[in-house]
């Protein structure tokens, strides 16, 4: 199921998900423990300019994957960057994680100290809460599936932004997308996560994709792995493949790029020169504004045996 991998990757500030500012938890209900329910409402005079009246109440499950789904006020932070529904983990109230789970609460956010919701209750030992969590993320990992199989790129990005997932729940989410033969969806995840070679191979074997699923795959298994094939073996795939877009950008790179970054010179030219000969440009420019030919002179490989900036220029 989605992982939950405990305290890392700190918030790195308050009330960042609140569209209207600082907002601590009191303004938004109380979080004590069944006061969700018998909380009064706020006047209509009394909202936020640029806030709705109440909409009718809606699966979260089914708005999750929309951009709107991180922002919403139910999401704003308190005290230590905490949610509503870090409190109510926090405090065992079972039916309270679950009515504002339904209301939209993101279960992934993290508070200063990097807890989420799930590792608040299992370190206060309260287990029907992280039970009813991990169901929850159940649901979540089946609509994540879901909106991959149909190709939809934009929730694929969603969920790609806001969910965490171990390996196999990777490979399930791509294998939906790839049969699904949306190209934009297949992209976002293989440029969001990492995948073993052997997984993108069975997927290019299988021939599940249409032609540009495949492409993608392709571009993404050479950009991989181009630092760990020799000369030979990086020739013989592109002749395998010889419409593949070698200039593909993965990362912020190209996997020319790669090579310069992170090779071992003289010895690896071969794998440069092969990369040319199959249409690798030089004058492609990286995240970080380089071409590649830059980058080689930016790391000192222009001069002496290690001058891999002369090969672009022949």
């Amino acid at each position: 199921m989605l992982m939950d991998s405990g305290k890392r990757d700190a918030t790195h500030g308050n009330y960042a998900s609140c569209p209207h500012g600082k907002c601590d938890i009191a303004m938004i209900g109380s979080t004590v423990p069944g006061a969700g329910a018998s909380a009064a409402p706020i006047p209509r005079e009394q909202l936020p300019q640029n806030a709705a009246p109440a909409s009718p109440p809606m699966d979260a499950i089914a708005l999750c994957g929309h951009a709107s789904y991180g922002s919403m006020v139910i999401n704003c932070r308190g005290r230590e960057g905490r949610t509503q529904l870090h409190e109510a983990a926090e405090a065992g109230d079972t039916a309270r994680v679950m009515e504002l789970l339904q209301r939209g609460a993101d279960v992934f956010m993290r508070d200063e100290n990097g807890a989420t919701a799930r590792w608040l209750a299992d370190q206060n030992q309260r287990s029907d809460v992280v039970a009813a969590i991990d169901v929850w993320k159940g649901r979540l990992l089946d609509r994540f599936v879901e909106v991959a199989g149909r190709g939809d790129a934009v929730a694929v990005q969603h969920f790609c932004d806001n969910t965490s997932i171990t390996y196999s729940e990777r490979v399930q989410v791509l294998n939906a997308a790839v049969q699904g033969k949306c190209a934009p969806a297949v992209e976002c995840l293989l440029e969001t996560y990492g995948y073993a070679e052997r997984d993108i191979d069975s997927l290019v074997q299988a021939g599940v994709g249409d032609n540009s699923v495949e492409q993608l795959l392709l571009s993404k298994m050479l950009f991989a792995r181009v630092n760990h094939w020799e000369p030979r073996e990086i020739h013989a795939f592109l002749e395998r493949h010889p419409s593949l877009d070698v200039n593909h950008i993965w990362n912020g790179s190209s996997a020319l790029h790669q090579v310069v970054q992170y090779g071992q010179f003289p010895q690896d030219f071969g794998k440069i020169r092969a990369l040319l000969n199959s249409g690798a440009m030089p004058n492609v420019v990286n995240d970080a504004g380089y071409t590649v030919g830059a980058l080689a002179n930016f790391k000192g490989l222009n001069k002496g045996l290690n001058n891999v900036a002369a090969l672009f220029k022949q």
